[in-house]
């Protein structure tokens, strides 16, 4: 029976990691993969089998990456945290936690990335692994860039770029300039920003890495659509959306199937944009991507927010609130406060409009979001007008700045 067990969990860990880079082929056996693991986290022999467990989480990262399988993967990871500590491995170590810190980022966690990835650094540093330590300083970056402090986002991620400049990996390099240029458009230098984006489009050609060329492509199009060419940023979003198809990565889709609504909504197609938007959505819940849902459904209370429906737009501008405030982004909390405001409004109740703009001020001036204080103080100042109150001389401060 015991040897009859071990020969199921061996073919199937072969299996996986045969197709360590083919989740197709992966995809159809899952089933009995997942059964597979759980004879041997189960097995008594569990503290012989630590080797066995690295080996499986290890052969099924990619899929479970691909198919969007976080919340599962981050089990997986926690019994081989545990296996690598146990026989004193701590390049591998650094390499779980790193990966743990992704899947909590992926899932919008971010407080919860934050604390993972400086466990990885540690470790990655303890070990002296660079290559995992300027991939880990990169990717702090990046949640920081999530979490709406831009400068602490470029810090880290010029850190990253300086330490790749010391190793000879040029995808490493070519991912850490796709995400200074991101940081640098953000901080409204879309020209400079895609400087970067190009620079790093070379090198991924160079290195044919399928997965980089898309999601740069992905910043090529938000920039394009910044600078005012929404039917350019949709030629690269589609080129990215291609390439996402073909690698089975269905949040990376969802991102790219969002990103062509916003564009489609510069263009006035409002068919177009709700149709993209509600594909997104659709992924987003499949791989129980919180962020990404929120965001979506914020967007699709802008959809019928213009077309007249406020009130239907409140129904996903709350479902969009109660996910950021879950995940802790409040960037996107104060953003979907103020377009609650508007709904508000945009109803007829100027009251609620000015409460939930009170609450939409503050969160900006706690995460300093200068411009969306300004906008929403201008839309503040649109309500007092409407009930002909006199403005404060901080709105009028801030009109002008305006």
């Amino acid at each position: 029976m015991m040897a009859a067990r071990e020969r199921y969990i061996r073919y199937y860990l072969q299996l996986s990691q045969k197709n360590s880079e083919n989740w197709q082929a992966v995809e159809p056996e899952y089933d009995q993969i997942q059964r597979a693991w759980d004879m041997l986290i189960q097995s008594e022999s569990k503290p012989k089998n630590e080797q066995t467990i690295l080996e499986f989480v290890y052969a099924l990262i990619e899929f479970k990456y691909r198919r969007g399988l976080w919340r599962e993967g981050l089990k997986w990871y926690e019994h081989a945290l545990e296996a690598a500590r146990n026989l004193g491995r701590a390049e591998e170590e650094g390499q779980l936690l790193h990966n743990m810190g992704r899947s909590h980022h992926d899932l919008g966690e971010w407080t919860e990335a934050l604390k993972y990835y400086e466990q990885a650094l540690s470790a990655r540093r303890t070990a002296h692994d660079s290559i995992g330590e300027a991939t880990t300083i990169d990717n702090i970056g990046i949640v920081y860039y999530d979490l709406g402090d831009l400068t602490k986002a470029l810090e880290y991620c010029e850190e990253a770029y300086e330490l790749w400049c010391t190793l000879d990996h040029p995808k490493g390099r070519a991912i850490t300039l796709k995400n200074i240029g991101r940081i640098r458009r953000d901080l409204g230098e879309p020209k400079n920003a895609l400087k970067f984006f190009e620079k790093a489009l070379n090198l991924q050609q160079e290195e044919n890495d399928k997965a980089g060329k898309a999601a740069t492509l992905n910043e090529m199009g938000r920039t394009k659509r910044i600078l005012g060419k929404p039917r350019d940023a949709i030629k690269h979003y589609q080129q990215a959306l291609s390439l996402w198809r073909s690698l089975g990565d269905r949040a990376a889709e969802a991102e790219v199937l969002n990103n062509i609504g916003v564009a489609c909504a510069d263009l006035g197609e409002t068919k177009l944009e709700l149709s993209h938007y509600e594909q997104a959505l659709a992924i987003w819940r499949l791989v129980g991507h919180r962020s990404g849902e929120g965001t979506t459904l914020n967007n699709i209370g802008l959809v019928y927010s213009e077309v007249g429906e406020p009130e239907r737009a409140l129904v996903y501008y709350e479902q969009s609130l109660s996910i950021h405030r879950s995940t802790g982004n409040q960037i996107m909390e104060a953003t979907t406060l103020s377009n609650i405001g508007l709904a508000y409004y945009n109803m007829g109740n100027p009251y609620k409009a000015l409460k939930r703009y009170d609450d939409a001020i503050e969160m900006r001036r706690v995460v300093g979001d200068k411009l969306g204080e300004a906008l929403t103080l201008y839309n503040i100042g649109l309500v007092y007008y409407g009930l002909e109150m006199k403005w404060t001389p901080e709105i009028g401060q801030f009109l002008g700045d305006f």
